[in-house]
């Protein structure tokens, strides 16, 4: 969100203007893409119990920082500033091309509708092991978002911005639009490693796997030297 709002200041001439309004602002955090990342940090598991139980070795690669290292934090970074860059650029584009009228208001709920797809489209991208808690969790508070632009915005007197965006053909297309280009690296980059560098944990979480391919796998771990 921060990053897609500094891109908007082009738009505005370094204004300091926003485009959502300050109780969306508010909520951002602490509702829609708060409690997904909460719940799946908690109840996320990349192989069943049953299986870390049987191959303990497969927690080396904490300490062999192959789960957390520079190079996939500053990934990361790249992937949200490019992210946060689709949002803007999409739904600014979009709406000058279709001379959508409403102003900042309704430039504010093109960008925050694709950001908020965006994120929480992220998290279940990248969610390995679904509950009931997972679904309720990430689309709950996704769909949620609707409503409440709805109650929230007619406190300023936007709640007329908020159906026109909400109803209007041009902004479900734009926000679809968004979160796919936003989304598809890291879809291309994850159907890539799955199928071609595949790690020890997507090698198990195929299924069971016969006892003499689990063993090679557990001789293969084991042979790797650890990082000085």
């Amino acid at each position: 969100l921060t990053i897609s709002l500094y891109f908007f200041q082009f738009t505005c001439g370094f204004s300091s203007a926003v485009t959502p309004t300050d109780t969306l602002m508010m909520a951002y955090n602490i509702v829609f893409t708060g409690i997904p990342p909460i719940v799946v940090g908690a109840l996320d598991q990349d192989v069943r119990v049953a299986k870390l139980l049987q191959y303990p070795w497969l927690y080396k690669q904490g300490p062999r920082r192959g789960l957390y290292s520079r190079t996939i934090f500053w990934s990361a970074m790249a992937e949200s500033a490019y992210m946060g860059f689709v949002c803007y650029w999409v739904t600014s584009n979009a709406i000058q091309f279709m001379h959508q009228g409403g102003g900042y208001n309704v430039h504010g709920y093109y960008q925050f509708t694709s950001i908020l797809f965006c994120v929480n489209g992220y998290v279940a991208l990248t969610t390995k092991h679904w509950t009931h808690l997972h679904v309720l969790a990430i689309f709950g508070c996704t769909l949620i978002y609707f409503p409440f632009c709805i109650v929230t915005a007619s406190w300023y007197g936007e709640g007329g911005a908020a159906m026109a965006a909400f109803s209007d053909m041009t902004f479900w297309v734009t926000v679809a639009l968004a979160v796919l280009i936003g989304l598809l690296p890291r879809f291309l980059s994850m159907a890539y490693q799955q199928g071609f560098a595949p790690t020890d944990i997507m090698v198990l979480r195929e299924g069971n796997l016969p006892r003499s391919a689990s063993h090679a796998i557990a001789v293969a771990s084991r042979s790797k030297p650890d990082p000085a």
